[in-house]
């Protein structure tokens, strides 16, 4: 009898309805996007210049759920001059897919096809906060409580119009952080951008063209010489 109480008992529990669960969930938790604890701006923009490979300012022409692409505005690494525009995509839980119009600051990896980290600085000109640089966080107002006392309204109306005058100087603050940012990458990439096969140094063309000369007339030389030689 006890044996038949526990079959029952066991029977009872939905087991192929948890273990879909937790198949589904899998997925989720193995791939969740960790960034670093928030850094300071400086700090941050040290570590994004050091681990990018490509950084630009471009505007954003088209974007699907996984794919995107960017005339480019303005190269500072990575992107060789002649080039016009780059695309990218979604390749990781990381991944992040730009979705504003306008222009943005990107940082990312790759050549051909780019990959934006979500944990960059990467940002549009017309929002140009990031929750990865502490200077770049603004902090939403509070929501309101439930079933909320006349008292409790009013202290919360001033502390929304509070916030929201601190929201308001902390975006100017941004836009003028963004703008100091453009002109820091300009100044830090303004003489190590690769050069383009149709802007090759004139001095090294005729460099390498007169010694082509060189070795064409030596090799002829040689042969008058060997010709004469052979006469005699």
């Amino acid at each position: 009898m006890q044996n038949i109480g526990r079959r029952n008992w066991k029977s009872r529990i939905p087991i192929l309805p948890l273990i879909s669960l937790c198949l589904l969930l899998l997925p989720v938790v193995a791939n969740a996007c960790v960034c670093d604890k928030q850094k300071p701006l400086k700090e941050a923009r040290i570590w994004n210049i050091e681990q990018s490979e490509v950084i630009f300012l471009g505007e954003l022409i088209h974007y699907t759920d996984s794919t995107y692409r960017f005339k480019i505005v303005e190269a500072f690494k990575g992107i060789d001059p002649s080039e016009t525009y780059i695309d990218g995509d979604y390749n990781t839980s990381c991944s992040l897919i730009p979705n504003t119009e306008g222009q943005w600051l990107v940082y990312a990896r790759g050549s051909q096809n780019i990959d934006i980290s979500f944990c960059s600085l990467s940002r549009p000109k017309s929002r140009p906060t990031s929750m990865n640089a502490q200077e770049l966080h603004i902090v939403p107002p509070p929501p309101p409580p439930i079933n909320p006392s006349e008292s409790q309204l009013q202290a919360l109306k001033v502390l929304r119009d509070s916030v929201a005058q601190a929201m308001v100087q902390k975006r100017k603050k941004t836009e003028q952080l963004f703008s100091e940012e453009i002109k820091l990458l300009q100044e830090k990439f303004a003489n190590s951008q690769p050069s383009s096969p149709n802007s090759t140094d004139r001095g090294s063309l005729l460099w390498y063209v007169g010694g082509a000369v060189l070795l064409f007339l030596t090799f002829c030389l040689r042969s008058y010489l060997r010709k004469q030689h052979s006469i005699k």
